[in-house]
């Protein structure tokens, strides 16, 4: 079994998904309204949308089949509190692709004032790079927030 097959045919369905989206549904809706300035935000926001569904989908598939199968208390079918984190997951998904735009805006304009950004691989460089040290700097930094 080729893994690279799989993962090109994987990735060549996805894309098509994205371009048809597109090009069928969204694309004409922005140019009736004379958005058409907007593509390529777009493009990039269905690409969110449809990994944000991905997600969804195997949370649905996998984790509540998992529950299922292994859970670690009886709950009834839908409850409450799966109801809530239903809710939340969508509504974070919506958020994230309605801010993303907003805090690239701020990075690109963070970076024309000569700000990088902070990431753990600049902590100790040639030591922090490593893929182990750098779990660990950020499982270590993420203890203090």
């Amino acid at each position: 079994m080729d893994f690279n097959a799989i993962t090109s045919a994987i990735a060549s369905a996805y894309a098509s998904t994205q371009e048809f989206l597109f090009s069928n549904v969204v694309g004409p809706i922005l140019y009736q309204f004379d958005l058409m300035s907007w593509a390529e935000d777009v493009f990039d926001g269905i690409d969110w949308f449809l990994f944000g569904c991905i997600q969804i989908f195997l949370i649905i598939v996998l984790l509540r089949t998992w529950e299922r199968l292994a859970s670690a208390e009886k709950q009834e079918r839908f409850a409450k509190s799966s109801r809530a984190d239903v809710i939340y997951t969508l509504f974070h998904r919506v958020m994230f692709i309605a801010l993303s735009g907003f805090f690239l805006e701020i990075a690109s304009m963070l970076h024309d004032f000569r700000f990088d950004r902070l990431n753990v691989e600049s902590w100790w460089p040639g030591v922090s790079s490593i893929p182990a040290v750098s779990f660990f700097n950020l499982l270590g930094a993420t203890r203090f927030c």
